[in-house]
């Protein structure tokens, strides 16, 4: 644990150090941040709002609008929509966001659109997963890289409830206890070899 701890702070100083925090807010038309992906060194990080943009925070310029999910988005109907159920389609929905310090690669789940990649230049991100051994994705969640084999992980949350369902009673929230009270197991835990451009469960 003493090792760990050491190496935590030896890497960063900064961070563990610091002993206050600041609260950073998001631009006006930006609601429901979902997750953060953060670029070592430097302190930019990445995270999706609910109209579908993926924002970059940058400590010296604050956040800039980076990259978006869907062919399909366009500013004037999407920004500032918030977990739309009819427009989430459209202008998709980036949930899980993980940074790859060495390929200079985001990777996103987007809960419409799979599993895809933005590069440094941003914009329209790459779509490189549908679905994994012939069924296709309903409800792409969490992501996660590992660090020594830059495999991507990722969750598909239902292969029966999609995030529109969620809408049917209150709000997206209840998506997650809608599956649970149907005692949903059709969830996957998924791996995209980077090398091979493959996905399995």
């Amino acid at each position: 644990m003493v090792s760990i701890l050491s190496i935590f702070f030896f890497c960063f100083p900064t961070l563990a150090l610091s002993a206050s925090f600041r609260q950073i807010f998001l631009p006006p038309t930006g609601f429901g941040p979902e997750s953060l992906a953060f670029e070592f060194p430097g302190g930019a990080f990445y995270t999706g709002v609910s109209d579908g943009r993926i924002l970059r925070y940058q400590p010296l310029t604050g956040f800039t609008y980076f990259a978006f999910t869907s062919p399909n988005r366009t500013i004037a109907f999407c920004d500032g929509a918030t977990d739309d159920p009819v427009k989430g389609p459209i202008c998709g929905r980036p949930f899980g966001l993980a940074y790859d310090p060495i390929a200079r690669l985001l990777y996103i789940a987007d809960a419409y659109y799979g599993l895809l990649v933005a590069d440094s230049n941003g914009r329209l991100a790459k779509q490189i997963a549908t679905g994994a051994e012939g069924q296709p994705f309903v409800f792409c969640n969490g992501l996660d890289i590992d660090p020594i084999t830059r495999n991507i992980f990722f969750t598909d949350t239902s292969a029966v409830y999609d995030l529109r369902s969620s809408f049917v009673n209150l709000q997206y929230l209840q998506n997650s206890t809608k599956g649970l009270q149907a005692n949903d197991s059709t969830g996957r835990l998924l791996k995209y070899d980077v090398r091979t451009n493959q996905v399995t469960v």
